[in-house]
């Protein structure tokens, strides 16, 4: 049994639509509402496990020691937008319904998943600027951005203690664009698949998730103040046509906003350059690769 909790933005829906359902491999047993339904909906008080074993046991039946049996949503390490809060909740919630498991996670280097992010939030209706996003301080009891979910280590280790670390695997986004099938035979070996030996060609899957370009962020924030989306659930609705057609021309245009790019990047640089060395070197013990090698940033030597 393989559970991938996340991170988000590191190749995770490209993973799900195009590698995790080949049934050569795999065998992916929840979907993200199925997720949603048995781990992350619940109420504290309302949580149990029973319903989610019950359900499991009955997609596992019959064995299949051929194929890796994969439960994989990003929104199981929690959500970024306000700081990844319910992380440590729903780790041990998967524990409860699956008792022992192999984990992997994937991850991304910082400044790029910082990125990324921002983005993403662009795209589910936010409104702010990359400044306000990465220095807004929520008001008591609520919860914005926070940059320390992207020190892999501590939550990566949280599930070491649950399932034990020599169950834990860290590969990265970088290691995936290089090759899918090396990607995937480690995640077999991992797993201790059958016939892990024998490499199973995957081809080329195509792309998945395509963000919209920097040069858009103005766009979309405009766009966003006539959207109803997640982020922003108030916008008048009567205005939505408006908005999608800003989004779909933010998607396409690269030439008017070029410096948006070196906005962003400039103000991730400036914040958090320097944060993520220690945490990487502590997330070496669980990642194959050489992580320096990949241009995550380390202690200096």
């Amino acid at each position: 049994m393989l559970i991938h909790p996340g991170f988000h933005k590191t190749g995770t829906t490209f993973l799900q639509n195009r590698v995790f359902n080949d049934e050569r491999v795999f065998r992916p047993l929840w979907s993200h509402g199925e997720i949603d339904r048995y781990v992350i909906r619940p109420h504290d008080l309302d949580f149990t496990p029973e319903s989610g074993r019950e359900d499991i046991a009955t997609r596992r039946h019959p064995a299949r020691p051929e194929l890796i049996d994969i439960v994989s949503s990003e929104t199981l390490c929690g959500q970024p937008f306000t700081g990844s809060r319910e992380a440590v909740m729903q780790a041990r919630r998967l524990k409860d319904i699956f008792g022992d498991a192999k984990i992997v996670f994937t991850v991304r280097k910082q400044p790029s998943i910082i990125r990324a992010i921002y983005i993403q939030y662009l795209t589910m209706g936010g409104l702010l600027s990359p400044e306000d996003f990465f220095d807004r301080q929520a008001r008591y009891g609520y919860f914005s951005f926070d940059p320390h979910v992207f020190e892999y280590h501590k939550l990566v280790e949280f599930y070491g203690e649950l399932f034990g670390a020599e169950n834990v695997l860290v590969l990265t986004q970088e290691e995936l664009q290089r090759g899918l099938d090396e990607f995937v035979q480690r995640l077999r070996i991992f797993c201790g698949v059958a016939g892990a030996e024998i490499p199973v060609p995957l081809g080329d899957k195509g792309r998945e998730g395509v963000s919209p370009p920097p040069s858009g962020i103005p766009l979309l924030r405009m766009a966003n103040r006539f959207r109803t989306v997640a982020v922003n659930a108030e916008s008048p609705a009567r205005l939505a046509i408006f908005g999608s057609l800003l989004v779909k021309v933010a998607y396409r245009q690269t030439w008017f906003f070029r410096g948006q790019g070196e906005r962003l990047d400039t103000a991730i640089k400036d914040r958090f350059s320097g944060m993520f060395a220690e945490s990487n070197a502590r997330l070496q013990r669980f990642a194959p690769c050489d992580l320096r090698a990949l241009g995550y940033e380390m202690p200096l030597a």
